[in-house]
């Protein structure tokens, strides 16, 4: 007997590439013996409108432009209709600007695929989407069926596994690389040449190992979250849980090698830089955290002179003070049930800015200092960090022209000391 399921699919005007990949979607459903409906809408406002009335086992595809300016409001309204309905799956494809990805995230933990078109084959992607689709239609499943999931979910834990071990294998490689670099900076001016080909070699290195892991731990995740659809097996979820996290990990460092190498060689604005509005955005980023350890960022700005340098380094070093001190500071406190502070202090003048990341946390050995900024470092290992935050921290403070100072003691807290020149002739 043919499912009946109804999709939705949105495309903005001028996407060539995503319209050639609903015709061959279309194809392939007509193709089958499913009696499948598939509209397509090009305006958004019609696309609210039909998700409205969407009927139950529907499927939303919706590929979306980076320059899409009100993107993460459509994901916003597109969710308050579905209420994140289990018989409605939506398919949303990349690129997206920052407020996107992380409207995005509130919702990819549950029922929610998002493929990458950019660095996802399409035949790749076509196939996740029809496997996504028939799970939907799917209510009941035979013992054998819940069996092959369960062999199949062991093989992805294996395959994990693997890929979490080339992971160990290519940070090595990438550790020799940095201290060859190192070594070659502390040298003669004569090494330079020398140096600037091993930092070439490093970033390059960096970006083909960000984007190869990429596309495995993107299907991996696909796959997990269909499972957490058909799984009912107490513990074949739990082994999917369990790989989900290590995916998770992954991803982080995957995200953080990309924006490494996006520090290095993206084109950096200037402009003003408003830390009032600044401070604000990273409240709202860490409140959930911040409300969970019981910690509250407390501040004080003191803007003689308008300060201008890139707005996007200096949120990024500001971000990951902040998460340093909330996991590896603040998470790891006796004493959870009483609040805890992190404080921003913030002095700008003509010249230069400074800013302080101060917080209450456990401290840093002091054999550990020197070696806090370097990639996959982690004085702590039982830590979840990833090892990469500070060593972002780093290149965009190198990239501003500034430095960067750590004063900590263990049981006393950590300091972070930044100073930034200001960069209003560049403006």
């Amino acid at each position: 007997m043919p499912h009946h399921l109804h999709i939705v699919c949105y495309l903005p005007a001028g996407s060539s590439t995503l319209h050639a990949l609903v015709d061959e979607l279309r194809k392939n459903v007509q193709a089958s013996n499913s009696d499948w409906r598939i509209n397509v809408f090009h305006q958004k406002e019609e696309l609210l409108q039909a998700v409205e009335q969407l009927p139950e086992k529907s499927a939303l595809f919706i590929p979306v432009h980076a320059e899409e300016k009100d993107t993460p409001l459509l994901i916003h309204k597109v969710a308050q209709s579905l209420q994140l309905s289990k018989e409605i799956v939506p398919i949303f494809s990349g690129g997206y600007g920052l407020d996107a990805k992380h409207q995005l995230q509130l919702y990819q933990n549950g029922v929610w695929y998002v493929f990458d078109f950019e660095h996802t084959p399409s035949p790749v992607i076509l196939k996740a989407i029809e496997q996504a689709l028939l799970r939907v239609v799917k209510l009941h499943h035979t013992p054998l069926q819940i069996q092959k999931w369960q062999e199949r979910f062991h093989a992805l834990l294996q395959r994990c596994r693997l890929l979490e071990q080339e992971l160990e294998e290519s940070k090595e490689e990438l550790l020799e690389a940095y201290k060859e670099l190192t070594e070659a900076l502390e040298g003669q001016v004569s090494l330079k040449k020398t140096a600037s080909k091993l930092q070439a070699d490093l970033d390059s290195f960096l970006y083909k190992l960000s984007h190869d892991i990429q596309g495995p731990v993107a299907s991996l995740q696909g796959l997990g979250n269909l499972a957490r659809l058909d799984i009912n097996d107490p513990t074949a979820l739990d082994y999917v849980e369990k790989m989900m996290q290590n995916i998770g990990k992954l991803q982080k460092i995957v995200q953080g090698l990309q924006k490494v190498v996006k520090i290095r060689y993206a084109t950096q604005e200037i402009e003003l830089i408003d830390f009032h509005q600044l401070l604000f955005q990273l409240r709202n980023e860490y409140n959930s955290l911040c409300n969970k350890l019981n910690v509250k960022i407390r501040s004080q700005i003191d803007s003689k002179q308008p300060f201008f340098a890139s707005h996007s380094l200096i949120y990024t070093i500001l971000q990951h003070l902040i998460e340093n001190a909330l996991i590896h500071g603040l998470s790891q406190r006796k004493k959870l049930e009483e609040t805890a502070y992190i404080d921003v202090i913030i002095s700008s003048n003509s010249r230069q800015c400074l800013l302080l990341v101060i917080d209450e946390g456990v401290g840093i050995p002091k054999e550990a200092h020197d070696r806090l900024f370097d990639l996959f470092f982690k004085y702590n290992p039982d830590s979840k960090g990833t090892g990469v935050g500070l060593y972002i921290v780093k290149s965009c403070v190198e990239q501003l022209h500034g430095n960067i100072e750590v004063e900590s003691e263990v049981g006393k807290g950590t300091t972070f000391r930044v100073i930034i020149p200001n960069h209003h002739s560049r403006k």
